[in-house]
């Protein structure tokens, strides 16, 4: 009996991990869905599509990155199955990346973005981001999957004081929660601090 409890659970750990090998009928991007993996600019988890990034002025830019992630189990006849191309909008020209095999993510510098060693106030835009990943399906035949996705980038003032990370500033005015239960403060100079995690309400809904 113990080696049979043993044996079912070492099957439900192992058919947890294995992802489907069934190819998608349907194409994000064909459907005109932006789902880029990215992360960075402060940003830990991954985000599917957007990324917003507060940058301060006079930051190091090559200290901060862009992150794309890709599926480092990727199996392709080359030494990179992902690429990755940021388009500026200001005409200049397209910078490509390579992920090499097995690797499932890359760091891309805002100093290759921007171009400077510091952000400056006008260092703000939008990027496009595209990601073609290169991959062998069940029958062997590779295939090419594609991505899009955006990055809003803005630069604040080094004097000034974000607080959308510090929730117990004395200079909040309003302090109010959604329906979700959701906290949200706000000063009279709109200095904000939006709760990223909040916890099931229970019983009825009220505002402070």
């Amino acid at each position: 009996m113990q080696f049979f409890s043993i044996f079912l659970l070492l099957f439900l750990g192992c058919s947890c991990s294995h992802s489907s090998k069934i190819l998608d009928s349907q194409s994000a991007i064909q459907a005109n869905d932006l789902t880029a993996i990215m992360s960075g600019c402060g940003q830990q988890l991954a985000g599917s599509g957007y990324l917003v990034c507060r940058e301060t002025e006079a930051q190091n830019t090559k200290n901060e990155f862009i992150v794309v992630h890709t599926p480092p189990q990727l199996d392709c006849s080359g030494d990179a199955c992902t690429f990755v191309r940021v388009f500026f909008s200001d005409g200049r020209p397209t910078l490509e990346k390579a992920i090499p095999k097995g690797e499932a993510l890359i760091k891309i510098p805002w100093y290759e973005l921007v171009n400077k060693e510091a952000f400056d106030i006008s260092d703000r835009g939008t990027y496009s981001v595209s990601i073609r990943t290169h991959y062998k399906g069940p029958d062997g035949i590779e295939r090419v999957a594609f991505s899009e996705g955006r990055i809003l980038m803005f630069v604040v003032r080094k004097e000034y004081t974000s607080l959308i990370e510090n929730e117990d500033d004395e200079a909040f005015y309003w302090i109010w929660k959604t329906e979700l239960n959701q906290t949200l403060k706000v000063t009279t100079g709109y200095r904000v601090y939006v709760e990223s995690n909040p916890k099931p309400r229970n019983g009825s809904y009220a505002l402070w």
